[in-house]
């Protein structure tokens, strides 16, 4: 196994993925050989997870110079953990798929052992050293349980499931989960089938703080779109300052549209909005009175906000929806980012970061002061008419 060392930190891989990379005609020649990986506890040790990707010509063009030289070469790659200085590092290998499925699977055994070493030693190192980006690694990966134990009962076949693992599956921490990882390695491996800005690109803007900080202000109002007819219509939405230039952006449904609003609405009053601020309230015996109260402050809060921006439906309709189904504010979030990265990665790629809606499954934030946020006064007086 050859190690990549990427100081641009590309790829923001799940650790606990391994990714095939193969032509269009390698997987027609030796897709059959490589089904069902993932249901052999000697390769996956318990914690790892196989998955192919189709290797174009140009491999992603920002990635280390000889990493992109090997990958035309090499047809295996896992992320390693990170190097001193917070620098991503890569395993890559070749596998001879011309043999038979032993064949295969004995040398994937000695990839994934190999991988469980250099995990090893890298946290060796990261432990031993004292500079602030070492420590604060080592703290990121010892609050996540990703610590040499792990590895070291994977080489020696023992039960690892813990809760990295699991945490590692869904994507708990800050690298990506398996979906997110598996479409980021698609554009590694062949960059040309991406139509706008790459994946990667987006995906490293909205963990990588730019050098510079652009002026950047939002204002909450109505704004002036066109329907399927041609037909103006006004819907609320945000309008972007950046450096003096104006990018206006109305999002696609109501989940997208009041999620983000009321997050910069709760930043401009120094609040603090989570996911379960969205549902109901129901009273409950046991429920702490204190508790209870600012919780029914809050939601009046938010529903006269909801009423302001004269969205479609009606609050109370909107809250038992949510309830049913939670999870579309998730989806909303994704949504969001898409619609920003849309509108921003042209020209204001530097912009992304500080616009980008933050979701940590318990509360929402933004990384823009509240005194860079304004509300339309004609949204403010709907406010305190309802």
């Amino acid at each position: 196994m050859i190690k990549i060392f990427d100081e641009q930190r590309c790829l923001n891989l799940n650790h606990l993925a391994i990714y095939l990379m193969l032509t269009s005609d390698e997987m027609s020649l030796y897709g059959d050989k490589l089904e069902g990986l993932n249901r052999f506890s000697t390769l996956t040790k318990g914690i790892f997870r196989f998955d192919i990707v189709e290797k174009g010509e140009t491999p992603y063009d920002k990635l280390p110079k000889e990493m992109i030289r090997n990958m035309r070469h090499y047809n295996v790659m896992a992320r390693l953990v990170d190097s001193i200085h917070d620098i991503y590092c890569y395993g890559l290998d070749e596998i001879d798929l011309e043999g038979d499925k032993s064949s295969i699977h004995e040398q994937l055994k000695v990839f994934v052992e190999q991988i469980c070493k250099e995990n090893i030693d890298h946290l060796d190192i990261l432990y031993n050293r004292t500079t602030f980006t070492s420590r604060t690694k080592m703290k990121y990966y010892l609050d996540e349980d990703i610590v040499k134990e792990l590895f070291e009962a994977a080489l020696k076949g023992e039960n690892t499931g813990n809760n990295f693992c699991k945490s590692m599956i869904k994507g708990d921490l800050l690298t990506l989960d398996m979906k997110s990882s598996l479409e980021i390695a698609k554009s590694a491996a062949d960059s040309k089938k991406e139509q706008m800005e790459s994946k990667i690109e987006k995906e490293r803007c909205e963990r990588e703080e730019p050098d510079h900080m652009p002026r950047i202000s939002m204002t909450v109002k109505f704004l002036k779109t066109e329907n399927k007819n041609g037909r103006e219509n006004m819907k609320p939405g945000v309008e972007l300052n950046i450096d003096g230039n104006i990018v206006p952006v109305v999002f696609d449904s109501t989940d997208q549209t009041f999620l983000y609003i009321i997050t910069l609405m709760a930043r401009k009053e120094g609040r603090i909005i989570r996911r379960s601020d969205f549902l109901h309230i129901e009273e409950n015996p046991n429920d702490n009175i204190k508790e209870l109260r600012l919780r029914k402050s809050m939601n009046i809060w938010i529903k006269k906000r909801f009423q302001a921006l004269r969205l479609k439906r009606s609050y109370d309709d909107w809250c038992r929806v949510v309830k049913n189904d939670i999870h579309r504010m998730d989806d909303a979030v994704g949504k969001i980012k898409r619609k920003l990265w849309e509108s921003l990665c042209s020209k204001y790629k530097n912009a992304y970061y500080y616009c980008l809606l933050q979701n940590d499954h318990k509360f929402y934030d933004i990384r823009i002061y509240g005194k860079a946020i304004s509300i339309d006064p004609k949204i403010l007086e709907l406010i305190d008419e309802d």
